[in-house]
């Protein structure tokens, strides 16, 4: 970590407590190779070197850049909205930015902007494409009616109906059983009056 060539002291020279500012040099990232890494010696001790560039605190494009250490993020970038590219973002980033669902195409306009770190997944919170999640929560639901419902449902003994669904509606057809008391809205349709 010590930087071999910016430093006038070597590291036995100095005690851990001291406010004398050292450049480092962060063996992970390389970050600080220019010198431009110089915390004090007690601030370095204090935090085992905690560098700033991996800890997302100093920009380092190529290095902590959204666009590097999470391009499936940076592919989904709104090509119009953003006001800065992925290179120019770290991935933890209380920053909003506008993406656009690779998959189902939502946040086409502009509707969907998270917070980097949460798109990113920091803290391992991964928001993803908010219409895909809920896609997934009625799939999963499904599966799930169909399995605890005492009822049938609707889907299956009043086609009819189903036939008249809203596509509006959260949850579809196969969703409810007969017996429920919910007020669903469907197409209006006339019974031959």
């Amino acid at each position: 970590m010590w930087h071999p060539t910016a430093n006038s002291v070597s590291p036995q020279e100095v005690t851990c407590g001291s406010n004398r500012k050292i450049a480092l040099i962060c063996p992970k990232c390389g970050y600080g190779k220019n010198g431009e890494w110089r915390p004090s010696i007690a601030g370095a001790c204090r935090t085992g070197g905690g560098c700033p560039a991996c800890s997302g605190k100093v920009l380092v494009e190529g290095v902590n850049d959204v666009a590097t250490v999470h391009p499936e993020i940076a592919a989904q970038w709104h090509p119009t909205l953003n006001e800065f590219p992925p290179t120019r973002v770290t991935s933890g980033s209380a920053k909003h930015v506008y993406l656009v669902c690779k998959e189902c195409g939502y946040g086409a306009n502009g509707e969907w902007h998270p917070m980097i770190a949460f798109a990113c997944g920091s803290g391992g919170v991964h928001t993803g494409c908010p219409e895909c999640a809920r896609n997934s929560l009625r799939k999963v639901m499904r599966v799930h009616y169909a399995k605890t419902a005492r009822k049938p449902l609707v889907s299956v003994a009043c086609p009819q109906i189903a036939a008249l669904w809203h596509p509006e509606n959260e949850f579809g057809p196969d969703m409810y059983t007969t017996g429920s008391c919910k007020n669903i809205p469907v197409k209006q349709h006339f019974f031959g009056f």
